[in-house]
């Protein structure tokens, strides 16, 4: 969710000042949240809340409207009409707002099933034409496959399978022709595919701007999805190797937002997004992750069950004082140490149930013992952990 508002921040000077380019400052002059932020933050606090329905978001989204009536760009016209009470019911809105406000939906259910049926709800308070709700729906969905594993490849299938979208185009291909546009089917697919164009945080945040249109919800959407495949802690750039290089993404976005927003954050991640953590990402970990030249090794099978597979990519939280680091992103897990990637790793679920090692990849910056052995045998892990060697089973 963080990831959405650091969007909506980054992109808040180039709504109606589009910048074609991914070469611009971050969040320079000017930038501010905007009414993306106060919304999605609203359907943070409805989630925390607990009553799940449509009376009580629609209360709660009154009183965020009344708390900050003027927001950086202003709130969309007929939803002002709706939260001030001149239309009493939805308006068959086919918008992006029910989009850009939905990113918490994606952190705080345990099924897919579920995240895409509150997803609906979330739109059709206010958006409940079809295209509408099915903006909220991709969204959400995409940011809980993400958080779960799924690599790019399989949010793209699913997402071009269930929704419909076009997601086989490129940021470069939609850039030259692309223009304002504030319809679900002109906004989701792009910031979807921003994502998917993306290397890190970053860049996704970067290429989203850089589209022009809506920027601060495309770039609120997209956000939203790439913290949860990323994470967002910090970035290094590609050429250092110092930690007092990195941006702070996370606490960028909490220095722009008034303390009470921030607190409803906080509590948010409390409750949901700490709960429902299943690996550290990219953005997560202290290394330069520039061009590395990779070498397959030989593999000497290691096997975890589910428990312990579950254990071994979140047990190696980004920390200073640990021998390694570890991360997960598109399928696979690096190791580092001392800024620097040392193996490439994917383990795949086969029919025993188990998760196999199957490829086995090495740097330049390698050492010479079997260094997956030993940071399975002393990693710093969530218990239960039941990892054992294939000369002990």
């Amino acid at each position: 969710m963080l990831g959405a508002i650091f969007g909506d921040i980054a992109g808040s000077v180039y709504e109606f000042n589009n910048i074609k380019t991914t070469n611009f400052d971050l969040l320079g002059r000017g930038t501010n949240y905007t009414d993306d932020s106060i919304l999605t933050i609203a359907v943070a606090d409805w989630l925390i809340d607990g009553s799940l329905n449509k009376e009580r978001l629609a209360f709660t989204l009154y009183q965020y409207v009344k708390k900050y009536p003027s927001p950086m760009g202003s709130y969309g016209g007929r939803f002002l009409q709706w939260a001030h009470g001149d239309i009493s019911k939805p308006y068959n809105s086919w918008g992006n707002g029910s989009a850009m406000r939905v990113s918490p939906v994606g952190w705080a259910f345990d099924t897919l099933e579920e995240t895409e049926k509150i997803a609906a709800l979330t739109a059709k308070v206010t958006h409940n034409h079809p295209e509408g709700i099915k903006g909220a729906q991709a969204t959400a969905a995409a940011i809980y496959m993400a958080r779960n594993l799924a690599t790019k490849a399989e949010i793209k299938q699913y997402i071009e399978t269930k929704y419909g979208y076009n997601l086989s185009r490129t940021c470069d291909e939609i850039r030259p022709s692309y223009q304002f546009n504030e319809s679900c089917q002109e906004t989701v697919p792009q910031a979807i595919i921003a994502f998917l164009d993306s290397v890190d945080f970053e860049s996704a945040i970067r290429l989203a701007v850089s589209l022009g249109g809506d920027s601060d919800t495309l770039a609120c959407i997209t956000g939203g999805i790439a913290e949860a495949f990323y994470g967002m802690e910090f970035s290094i750039p590609e050429a250092t190797e110092f930690r007092n290089s990195n941006i702070y993404f996370k606490d960028k976005a909490f220095d722009k937002l008034p303390t009470d927003l921030s607190n409803t954050v906080f509590e948010f991640y409390e409750k949901f997004v700490s709960k429902h953590k299943r690996f550290w990402g990219k953005n997560e970990s202290a290394t330069v992750w520039g061009t590395i030249n990779w070498k397959k090794e030989i593999i000497d099978d290691k096997v975890l069950d589910e428990e312990s597979y579950k254990s071994f990519l979140v047990g190696y939280r980004p920390d200073s004082d640990m021998k390694f680091g570890l991360y997960y992103e598109d399928g696979w897990s690096y190791i580092y140490r001392s800024y620097f990637l040392l193996k490439k790793i994917k383990f795949s679920k086969k029919s025993d149930g188990l998760y196999h090692l199957t490829e086995l990849y090495k740097s330049e910056k390698e050492v010479e013992y079997d260094l997956l052995e030993d940071v399975l045998w002393f990693g710093y892990f969530q218990k239960p952990f039941h990892y054992k060697s294939r000369q002990l089973i």
